[in-house]
């Protein structure tokens, strides 16, 4: 949940917590609000493992030829560095086909 006087009150329950933070993202960014975590970031998706067994508190951080470390979903982050949830989602699954591409080859 989260609430400020600048918007309602918003609410949200996912399987893990990085759906959790999308959803909530999701709300936020239409009203020009980003939150500024590790998570948010373009680089940064988590694999269905890291939402099974870690529950989402962390993801990888996926470059354009391997899947890096993984790093803290709450972190706190530069805010240069986030994105709405939607370019986030089209990245990862761009630099998830580059990998996959590569990998095949």
């Amino acid at each position: 949940m989260l609430s400020s006087t600048w918007f309602h009150t918003i609410e949200e329950v996912a399987d893990d917590a990085f759906e959790a933070l999308c959803r909530v993202r999701g709300h936020l960014g239409p009203l020009g609000w980003r939150i500024i975590v590790v998570g948010a970031q373009m680089d940064v998706w988590p694999s269905g493992m890291a939402r099974d067994q870690g529950g989402g508190l962390r993801a990888y951080r996926v470059g354009t030829d391997r899947i890096g470390d993984l790093v803290d979903v709450f972190e706190p982050a530069d805010p240069e560095t986030v994105t709405t949830v939607e370019a986030e989602r089209a990245e990862a699954d761009r630099r998830f086909e580059l990998i996959r591409n590569a990998d095949a080859h």
